[in-house]
């Protein structure tokens, strides 16, 4: 009885301390946020953010112990020696031309990259942890294997706040430009949340509303970050997102929105666990607001973000929030005035070449700035089986001659491709003058392939995935996954190259022409070599006919049976096996 009692007294007890002190129960940390605003005057942005924090031991290594943190999550990363990871699942392309800058870019399909511990074998940890997060996230990211992975030396830098210039990391990258993103990566996605869908702001994530949208990309990202600014005290943290753009127009006439018309659902009460809830809409700061919008509800607080910018913010954990719907109602709808922001730079990539055997990739890279020159870095994956003639590349400028130089080339990197083994990889470190454009154009022809190297659906093609392009000492203001970097990327357009396929269906169709042929054959042949043929003897009936014409024993009717006939009984009487024949009366 006393065993029985000690726990249950030394829980009360530690749950008392923890009470008298101040302190959450939990050593883990969780907050969700919600940030809305238009993009144009029928498209809404939607970003959901769910953070969670776990401490880790002063050696660096991850506790046995979970609390809110994902245990799943903290296994993994513990046994494939994970320093930092990012993966991304996305339908659709996000439209710059007309939403603005990206604040959270991510290529069509999925893109994974992660930091390992270069202490152990980085490859064989990489696969590991592919193979990992393809049963957690229900994807095939299994697939993203040495042949369509590589290792950048410019871009994808660190992410997380700890400094690893004392350990030995190394960096592994791949993408995935043709995986179908659907419920089934979305629902292993929320069980990683403390509170699931069942409480809190992932209580609006409504299947059938998200995947009816523009654009959807959802995302994961694990990074280490500092406590204290000694990096004494160091945390683990996950951070997932979901990035929508939801279109008025299938909604309703109407350009007003609120959560229950884009999610048709309502948010029950906060997560309990969570520290912090909040609901924010980005509004166009002026004087004259009331007569673009008005607020459905009047929020908790408003935030300023810039001069013309401001948050209405909604506190879930308030005692005055009441469960009531949180939206804005356009009072005049041709003066409603979305809210963009834009770097200045279009990037494109096409394809050129002739017939099925040679190709090219042509990639124009435009600045825009009338009085700023942009210092990027582009990185490229083309897969093995597009053989690449490094002397066909060129680069050129519309406003400088002799570009290619240290001077606007200070960095080039080129990679071979290895067949079935390593993809060719291209990467280079660019200045682009102000209001210029460049072009980047190479040349290669198309393998001719072994029939297991063709994905199952080969005439429609195959993928290139999007190059990545980061842009350099820029300024991010709030809205972004890490302000405090000085860099942003932006992606090109996925490819579909059409290359010669062999035509899967012909030994299907020549087996089986040639097996019928032969079964048609042989049976007729075996039929006639096998068969007896019997003359068949018929008697005269001379009571019941007897104007009938004789037919002599031993005389043949023409007419063949396999088997021998009985002998006739009686010339009155006719067996079963007996045909007897006549001919009419005349």
């Amino acid at each position: 009885m006393v065993q029985r009692i000690l726990p249950f007294f030394y829980l009360t007890f530690a749950l008392i301390i923890n009470v008298c002190h101040g302190k959450n129960i939990y050593s883990d940390t969780f907050s969700e946020e919600l940030t809305m605003k238009n993009l144009s005057e029928t498209e809404i942005l939607t970003v959901f953010n769910f953070t969670q924090t776990m401490d880790l031991k002063n050696n660096n290594e991850i506790t046995s112990y979970y609390q809110l943190f994902p245990r799943t999550i903290g296994q993994i990363v513990d046994k494939y020696h994970v320093k930092e990871f990012h993966i991304t699942f996305t339908r659709g392309s996000w439209n710059d031309y007309q939403w603005g800058l990206n604040s959270l870019p991510a290529p069509a399909g999925v893109e994974f990259y992660a930091y390992f511990d270069a202490n152990y074998n980085t490859n064989e940890n990489w696969a590991g942890l592919a193979n990992a997060l393809s049963g957690v996230f229900c994807a095939s990211v299994n697939y993203i294997d040495r042949s369509k992975s590589g290792i950048p030396n410019y871009s994808f830098k660190q992410s997380g706040s700890y400094n690893f210039d004392e350990e030995k990391i190394e960096l592994r990258y791949g993408s995935l430009q043709h995986e179908g993103v659907c419920t089934e990566n979305l629902t292993p996605w929320i069980k990683l949340l403390p509170c699931q869908s069942k409480m809190g702001i992932a209580g609006l994530l409504n299947n059938y509303k998200l995947f009816d949208t523009n654009y959807y990309s959802m995302m994961a990202h694990l990074i280490p970050v500092c406590i204290d600014s000694k990096c004494k005290q160091k945390q683990l943290q996950l951070t997932q997102i979901i990035s929508t753009v939801f279109d008025t127009k299938r909604i309703g006439k109407t350009k007003s929105w609120s959560l229950e018309s884009l999610f048709s659902r309502r948010i029950k009460s906060y997560c309990p666990v969570s520290t912090n809830s909040k609901i924010k809409i980005e509004l166009k700061d002026n004087k004259n607001e009331s007569n673009y919008y008005r607020l459905i509800r009047n929020p908790t607080t408003f935030e300023n973000i810039s001069i013309d910018k401001k948050y209405a913010v909604y506190d879930l954990t308030s005692k005055d929030y009441d469960n009531s719907n949180i939206g804005i109602d356009v009072v005049n709808e041709d003066t409603i005035q979305p809210i963009q922001d834009n770097i200045g730079l279009e990037v494109h990539r096409s394809q050129s070449g002739y017939a099925e055997e040679y190709g090219g990739f042509v990639v124009t890279i435009k600045n825009k700035n009338l009085d700023k020159d942009l210092f990027i870095t582009y990185f490229d994956i083309i897969p093995w089986y597009f053989s690449i003639y490094i002397n066909s590349f060129k680069i050129e400028n519309t406003k400088v001659k002799d570009y290619y130089n240290e001077e606007y080339i200070p960095e080039f990197y080129h990679e071979p491709a290895i067949e079935h083994l390593n993809p060719t990889i291209l990467e280079m470190k660019m200045n682009i003058p102000r209001d210029s454009t460049t072009t980047i154009q190479f040349d290669f022809d198309k393998k001719y392939l072994l029939y297991a190297d063709y994905p199952p659906d080969c005439a429609r093609g195959f993928d290139v995935g999007s190059a990545a392009i980061t842009i350099h000492n820029v300024s991010l203001g709030e809205g972004y996954l890490y302000p405090e970097q000085d860099y942003i990327r932006i992606y090109t357009e996925p490819m579909v190259v059409i290359s010669p396929a062999p035509d899967f269906s012909m030994p299907y169709n020549v087996i089986t022409y040639s097996c019928t042929i032969i079964a048609l054959f042989f049976g007729s042949m075996y039929n006639a070599y096998t068969r007896r043929y019997i003359p068949l003897v018929i008697e005269k009936d001379d009571e019941k006919k007897g104007d009938s014409k004789d037919i002599k024993k031993g005389e043949t009717s023409g007419l063949s049976t396999s088997t021998t006939l009985p002998s006739v009984a009686s010339a009155n009487t006719t067996t079963p096996d007996t045909v007897p024949v006549t001919e009419g009366n005349e």
